[in-house]
């Protein structure tokens, strides 16, 4: 595992976790509360782009590491990866490579030694891959070992794919090898028909739902 000092991360994340510091812990709560049954990788997705995801998925690590929890970052946003950018890291592999089966999954994962919290980034848009039936079984098998090693997987899932009725059998809104799911919603841009929409997708799909998440930042 490839080792750093320290993360820097984003004053966005750190603006909204001030401002809704309440909301946050409540966030928080119901993600610890998971972990007693066995909800331990969540997915953290909106209806689209530029909900705010990847900024509530960070204010509620920081949140989960004050209480002591062993937690790991993965990046799930195979079309817009982000995560690592959005604590200053640069890496040059990440998930795409071990879909390749260029490198394993140890070897794209990043240690923050003064946070000790953990990374797994996408270096590159691997979007095929990621969504292929071999991609899928890998990204299932690495979240079976990142279960086994952290209390809790926070998966920075960005956007869910949207699809009328005729063609949502066919899709799923979040990868099976998630637990349960959080959503974001911009209550700017984003209706609430369209949140629902992805929230009674989720459901059908037998996947947690743990609520929604209304972002203003």
């Amino acid at each position: 595992m490839l080792q750093v000092d320290g993360f820097a991360w984003s004053e966005r994340a750190t603006s909204l976790r001030l401002a809704a510091g309440i909301q946050v812990d409540r966030l928080a709560d119901g993600l610890a509360a998971g972990i007693a049954d066995s909800r331990k990788v969540v997915g953290v997705a909106g209806c689209g782009r530029h909900q705010g995801c990847t900024t509530v998925l960070l204010c509620a690590a920081k949140r989960l590491l004050d209480r002591d929890l062993k937690v790991v970052l993965v990046d799930g946003d195979f079309a817009h990866p982000a995560l690592a950018a959005r604590l200053g890291v640069l890496p040059d592999a990440g998930l795409e490579a071990v879909l390749a089966g260029r490198l394993k999954l140890e070897d794209v994962a990043i240690e923050s030694i003064d946070d000790s919290i953990v990374v797994v980034p996408v270096a590159s848009p691997c979007t095929a891959a990621a969504k292929s039936p071999e991609g899928q079984a890998i990204l299932s098998a690495a979240a079976a070992t990142l279960r086994k090693h952290y209390d809790l997987v926070l998966v920075d899932l960005g956007e869910v794919e949207h699809r009328t009725q005729v063609e949502a059998a066919a899709v799923r809104a979040v990868p099976r090898w998630v637990d349960a799911v959080v959503l974001v919603q911009d209550v700017r841009s984003t209706p609430q028909g369209e949140i629902a929409a992805v929230s009674q997708r989720v459901g059908a799909e037998g996947i947690a739902n743990f609520g929604v998440v209304e972002n203003f930042v």
